[in-house]
């Protein structure tokens, strides 16, 4: 991931197994989803276990109000969770998929 998206962003890059992990070297947003439960694992990668389907939809939406970047790609990735979620009417807010051509090209969407 290039170092310019993650000192502005945080990337959420799995969140549909037992884990949440996200990615971001921006101190106020680290400080952030200390509040909302997550532990420094590495460098910039930061990690809370899902207890539930419902403790992961209040995850999710504490990770929209901070601007996150749901990662796309296949095999439930980030992006296909939430549309599932957006799908069944347990997610109804606006949030942003970041999607990658290559290592140097990406394109972030907000999906209604």
């Amino acid at each position: 991931m290039m170092d310019h998206v993650l000192n502005d962003n945080a990337v959420v890059t799995d969140i549909a197994g037992d884990y949440t992990i996200i990615r971001t070297k921006n101190q106020t947003i680290s400080f952030q989803l200390i509040k909302f439960g997550f532990k420094l694992q590495e460098y910039d990668s930061f990690e809370k276990k899902n207890l539930d389907q419902d403790d992961r939809l209040k995850t999710i939406k504490n990770l929209i109000s901070i601007n996150s970047l749901f990662s796309a790609g296949r095999g439930w990735s980030p992006e296909e969770l939430l549309g599932f979620y957006k799908e069944q009417g347990l997610l109804n807010e606006p949030y942003k998929v970041i999607s990658w051509k290559d290592k140097n090209n990406y394109k972030i969407r907000i999906i209604e």
